[in-house]
């Protein structure tokens, strides 16, 4: 059986992966080292290519697999975690403007600081302008990546080589794989994963219909995967 590596997906619980083990191989050596300097990367790929290089270590661990060679990515099979899109997005956007706008480090993990209407009022008026941008990677700004679709994150045509874990089901799953790959839990960690809380009832319709046409591709392989279909 080929080795597991792992592509993390901006606020999908990636940095819980990261901590869960010992086995360090499970984290892409092409991220991590020096690699990302040698990916391939087309004039559609610009803007990504700057980011690397300006700032390697902040960006290279989000990579999407079709930035890599076709060397690289037949020597492995991968799994991404997949969320709820209506979850993610408000997960971003609290990451983003209150980490980045406010400068607050600290309440990162306390959402209660973004208020409702403003959640609301961003997936309105300024998402669709930053999933514009995204389509061509031209905007320059932090953390860009948590807003890319998911299905970004892994090539479509790796596919078959790709293990997809439901967020809703992290636990089970999670555990699931590791003992497929023979990957055992570090010493002390916590097996189970303490899920965020969801934010779909703070959405307004207007807000869910911009976020459904926005990621439809997400809403697809989470449906997928939540009625057993994938």
């Amino acid at each position: 059986m080929r080795q597991l590596r792992f592509k993390h997906i901006p606020k999908n619980g990636g940095t819980y992966i990261r901590k869960s083990t010992l086995n360090k191989s499970l984290f892409n050596k092409y991220d991590k080292d020096k690699g990302y300097k040698n990916i391939t990367v087309n004039k559609t790929h610009k803007f990504l290519n700057i980011k690397l290089r300006s700032n390697p270590k902040s960006w290279s661990k989000h990579i999407p697999l079709s930035f890599y060679p076709k060397s690289y990515l037949k020597k492995y099979h991968f799994f991404v975690i997949i969320r709820n899109p209506y979850d993610r997005v408000i997960s971003a956007i609290n990451h983003f403007f209150i980490t980045i706008i406010q400068g607050n480090e600290n309440s990162i993990n306390n959402h209660k600081n973004m208020d409702k209407t403003k959640q609301n009022l961003i997936i309105i008026f300024i998402l669709p302008l930053i999933h514009l941008y995204n389509s061509f990677y031209y905007l320059k700004i932090p953390y860009f990546e948590h807003f890319l679709p998911q299905v970004k994150y892994y090539s479509t045509r790796h596919k078959k080589k790709c293990n997809f874990i439901l967020y809703d089901n992290y636990n089970q799953e999670l555990r699931q794989l590791y003992k497929k790959y023979g990957i055992l839990f570090k010493k002390g960690h916590p097996v189970t994963y303490k899920k965020k809380t969801k934010y779909t009832n703070r959405l307004w319709e207007i807000s869910k219909i911009i976020i459904r046409f926005l990621y439809n591709d997400d809403f697809k392989i989470h449906n997928k995967l939540k009625n057993k279909n994938i």
